[in-house]
């Protein structure tokens, strides 16, 4: 299952990305469902896991009704973009990732693209449709939270 979401923001594309990147691990400034996150560094991955050497950080583990830990798979700060993998998944999920980007309008506004991977494993497949809206409305409010964050910083 993949859902794809996009937001401008009326921000330049630099101080968007540098939440969303540099500033990965602090999530929980701003992310309103987030009640805490802790940078994870690359000793913390799971083996056979490759972590991006470029990131600001190994990952993060967050806390909202469950905790879960991501880990950078991927980043480009030219491209303004990253890519993060869930580890330690319930046992019914096969596979988590989240491509996360951010696209300059060249105006002072830019758009967040995410990017959402999802996969259950077996006969857990047919929550699809019913995590897809979820996930849809959970990451639209992501965005928007982020969208706030950064517009009053601006």
């Amino acid at each position: 299952m993949r859902v794809h979401i996009e937001k401008k923001i009326n921000a330049p594309a630099d101080e968007v990305w540098q939440a969303l990147g540099p500033e990965f691990a602090d999530i929980d400034d701003w992310a309103t469902f987030v009640r805490s996150s802790t940078a994870l560094s690359v000793d913390d991955a799971p083996k056979g896991m490759t972590i991006a050497t470029t990131a600001p950080v190994a990952g993060r583990e967050t806390t909202t009704k469950a905790t879960l830990r991501e880990f950078i798979t991927a980043y480009s700060e030219s491209e303004r973009s990253l890519t993060f993998d869930g580890a330690g998944l319930p046992p019914i999920v096969r596979h988590a990732r989240n491509v996360q980007s951010v696209r300059d309008h060249g105006d002072g506004t830019s758009t967040i693209v995410f990017d959402v991977d999802f996969e259950f494993k077996g006969p857990f497949k047919v929550l699809d449709p019913v995590m897809r809206r979820r996930m849809e409305a959970t990451f639209s409010g992501v965005q928007e939270d982020l969208r706030i964050h950064v517009e009053s910083r601006s």
